[in-house]
């Protein structure tokens, strides 16, 4: 299996709709998506931690910042909402 195969089920209009999402919350942190991401995951009170692919410094200093961001209920809804596809 390729990365397209095991992304494939992602690159539709469900998927698109998921990233503008977390694109549009970002603008309203002055944050990236990836942050974004990561405090919505963090905010779901089943995750324990995350794991995450940093290979350079500045990127783990990005995603640490992840950590700062406090979500709103209704950024977390809309978050599920659009992700109750998957």
């Amino acid at each position: 299996m390729n990365g397209y195969d095991r992304m494939s089920k992602y690159s539709n209009d469900a998927g698109f709709t998921v990233i503008e999402t977390l694109e549009e919350i970002a603008l309203e942190h002055q944050a990236a998506p990836a942050q974004i991401s990561l405090a919505w995951m963090l905010a779901n009170p089943v995750i324990t931690s995350a794991i995450i692919g940093a290979r350079t410094v500045e990127q783990l200093q990005e995603t640490i910042k992840s950590v700062e961001i406090s979500l709103s209920d209704e950024e977390i809804t809309r978050l599920n909402s659009v992700a109750q596809a998957f």
